[in-house]
């Protein structure tokens, strides 16, 4: 009997070890959407174990990458270490670098909403940009000779601009649809020297209902 026990209680290690062993994990880099203040500074994973992995999530800028587990098909987020999922964003079988942004809950008493995007280096390359629209509509974006319609909810890469002055910069403009045709939301020049990335992000607002764009350097 008691040998038995043994045997079962050794298959119950190694099937454990052999799920541990399967365990798929996405290099993450995540980052806080909010810059008034608000959203979160840290959350919590779960690793396959069930070890309470505390991961931050910086405001201005992206976090080191960090492997999280996937469960299911999705990274799951939680505010405490104890507490519920708040937020389970799904993540194709192919992704392998994902870069998270932690957005204003689509509910106010969610906590926060993540979203995932491609972090790969064919979907964020050095010094290129990944531009992504959570407006609800189309967007215009213009950066150097790169000319782009982009519809709601999805990204597109652009190449280092080719069109730049003696100071490694470029015209960026960001453009949404209104009821009345185009109109200009953003409109500058960046530097774009060899081996940075940008990130731009198009957004609606919430204080003014009023379409906005954010940007960032990695």
């Amino acid at each position: 009997m008691r040998s038995l026990q043994f045997f079962l209680a050794g298959i119950l290690v190694a099937t454990a070890i052999t799920r541990a062993a399967e365990q798929r994990f996405v290099s993450c880099r995540l980052l806080n959407f909010q810059r008034d203040g608000g959203g979160v500074s840290e959350v919590f994973v779960l690793s396959a174990g069930g070890e309470v992995l505390k991961c931050d999530v910086p405001r201005d800028t992206l976090s080191k990458p960090v492997q999280l587990p996937v469960v299911g098909k999705a990274l799951v987020f939680r505010s405490e270490a104890d507490g519920p999922p708040v937020s389970s964003p799904k993540v194709s079988e192919n992704l392998r670098d994902a870069l998270v942004l932690f957005l204003p809950p689509e509910k106010p008493d969610a906590g926060f909403r993540a979203v995932v995007i491609d972090g790969s280096e064919k979907s964020f390359p050095e010094s290129g940009s990944l531009v992504l629209n959570l407006y609800s509509e189309e967007v215009r974006f213009v950066l150097g000779e790169h000319k782009i319609l982009l519809p709601a909810g999805k990204t597109a890469t652009l190449q280092r601009p080719a069109e730049r002055d003696n100071f490694n910069m470029a015209a960026v403009m960001f453009q949404f649809r209104s009821k009345t045709g185009w109109r200009s939301a953003y409109e500058t020049k960046s530097r774009f020297p060899e081996g940075q990335r940008h990130l731009y992000v198009s957004y609606v607002d919430p204080k003014g209902n009023r379409p906005r764009i954010r940007a960032y350097r990695d």
